[in-house]
């Protein structure tokens, strides 16, 4: 055989195989994850870990005068005591949403998110409902913070409260049929819930919280849900997770994603191990 022809049938051999017939390619990069939280034991062991530390971690948080948000000003010591949470792979799973994108070879899409959300399907994530029922027997507030958004375009009344948000009511369902409490008015707050207000990282809204409440510990899947991701320093507030802050996995989406804009940026993200000499 000639050199030219073996070179040749070597490196057709090196190229990735072709998506198996009715698989598509796009959001492949999502698959493993979205199977792995889905299906795996390491996921509910994970999260079962994650919010048992973060029980153990309530006399201490409740003893401490350090507010876990940030955002809080003033003197926060005499305040009554919070717990905040955000709700997507947080509290409430998602994954089988994921899992039917990526699936049809897409990524999020606002109109099938609407739809799913509306269909208050979403189970609890382990461990959260455990979490939550110490959480009020210690006297802790509950209160969510959540981007499942009221409809900026639908106007708002003389309070500023937006008058169309079909998202609030069904994840109060949601909630109520997963976790067996359903949240009072002033305990879940939305995004884009007040007028000329969109903040997609959850600062003010913890602000909010603040004023009247000492935020003693933060529950999320996203840094976001804890500090602005242009705000985190690592010297500063490394120390925080496994103590204020505790973190679920989500390897499928979260703002960690925006640098990559397509799967080859992902490629570019790689840290290789480089044997060379």
């Amino acid at each position: 055989m000639k050199p030219v022809l073996i070179a040749a049938l070597t490196a057709a051999a090196l190229l990735p195989l072709p998506a198996r017939a009715g698989y598509p390619l796009a959001e492949r990069e999502t698959l493993a994850a979205t199977v792995w939280m889905q299906s795996s034991v390491e996921m509910t062991g994970v999260t079962r870990s994650v919010y048992h530390a973060a029980t153990l971690a309530i006399p201490a948080a409740l003893a401490s005068t350090i507010p876990a948000a940030t955002e809080a000003a003033g003197d926060t010591a005499n305040k009554p005591p919070a717990v905040v949470l955000d709700i997507d792979e947080t509290v409430l799973n998602n994954v089988a949403y994921n899992a039917r994108q990526a699936l049809q070879g897409k990524g999020f899409e606002a109109a099938s998110w609407a739809r799913w959300v509306a269909a208050t399907q979403a189970p609890a994530i382990e461990g959260a409902k455990a979490f939550l029922d110490a959480a009020e027997q210690h006297g802790m507030k509950v209160i969510f913070i959540t981007n499942r958004e009221c409809d900026k375009h639908g106007g708002y009344d003389q309070r500023g409260r937006a008058l169309l948000c079909p998202q609030r009511a069904a994840t109060l369902k949601n909630l109520e049929a997963a976790l067996g409490r359903r949240p009072a008015d002033d305990e879940l707050l939305m995004r884009n819930e007040l007028a000329g207000r969109d903040d997609h990282d959850k600062s003010e809204r913890r602000r909010e919280v603040s004023r009247n409440y000492r935020i003693a510990l933060l529950v999320g899947d996203d840094l976001e849900d804890f500090i602005s991701r242009s705000r985190y320093q690592p010297e500063l507030y490394a120390g925080y997770f496994g103590t204020r802050w505790f973190v679920l996995p989500n390897p499928v989406y979260g703002s960690w994603k925006r640098q990559y804009k397509d799967s080859d940026a992902l490629y570019r993200g790689l840290k290789p191990w480089n044997d060379a000499p």
